[in-house]
């Protein structure tokens, strides 16, 4: 089972958007990925132009003006169950508006995480989880009282499903890297799926599942330039998943 996370850095005011939409599309197709956990979808025309992916299915919870979280998971339609059942878990600190610009957009899109109930034939039902947790601010600081609650309250869930015997895979922009104390705490709870991958961006796994082999997706053409079109720092990340 193929699982993508990706960052669309949709900034509202970066010219590229629905080219990059459309990047993520196509490479959905071409890797044949089965799920996909995507952060920074922010309006309701993102959602509409990924769910036109020809087998998949784009689920997301509308809020006010952006997407709650600006999360959305995207999933081919033989994962679904009968009754698809999304559900949407807010935070419950959220950033802080002044003094931290960081923080802005994280307290406009309201963080939380995403949790959808899917059924494979080879891994049965099984828990998958997006998130995106807001920006340590200042940059790099990752004791952020509010970063830390958030990765809290995240595990506390993870916890609780795995205590069920639940397979639960999570996936998501979680913005500290692998050095960093915090991931300690996340590998207690899930086995990494991409530990060599750069950046911030995770797939994990719940011990019931194995992960094979992962990579960046090869057709990332705007990864890493800092160009007018799209200025993006996040690759698309895929790892391979089975059962135990």
């Amino acid at each position: 089972m193929r699982i993508l996370t990706w960052n669309a850095f949709g900034l509202p005011f970066l010219p590229g958007r629905s080219d990059r939409l459309d990047d993520i599309r196509n490479s959905m197709l071409q890797e044949k990925v089965k799920v996909a956990g995507l952060q920074e979808v922010l309006f309701g025309a993102d959602v509409e132009q990924l769910s036109t992916t020809n087998g998949y299915r784009a689920f997301h919870h509308p809020g006010m003006i952006f997407t709650k979280g600006a999360l959305v998971s995207v999933i081919e339609e033989n994962f679904l169950p009968q009754e698809p059942k999304t559900e949407m878990h807010t935070y419950t600190k959220q950033g802080r508006w002044w003094r931290h610009p960081e923080q802005f957009f994280d307290r406009v899109a309201r963080k939380g995480f995403q949790v959808s109930e899917l059924y494979n034939q080879e891994l049965g039902n099984f828990v998958f989880v997006n998130t995106h947790l807001l920006c340590p601010s200042p940059e790099g600081n990752y004791q952020d009282p509010h970063l830390q609650s958030q990765l809290a309250q995240l595990l506390e869930y993870v916890g609780q499903r795995v205590q069920q015997k639940e397979n639960v895979v999570l996936v998501g922009d979680l913005n500290f890297t692998r050095e960093t104390p915090l991931y300690g705490q996340l590998t207690q709870r899930l086995q990494d799926c991409t530990p060599e991958a750069p950046g911030v961006d995770y797939i994990l796994a719940s011990e019931g599942i194995r992960c094979q082999e992962w990579d960046i997706v090869p057709y990332t053409p705007h990864f890493g330039k800092r160009s007018f079109l799209y200025p993006s720092d996040h690759p698309g990340i895929i790892a391979n998943l089975t059962v135990v």
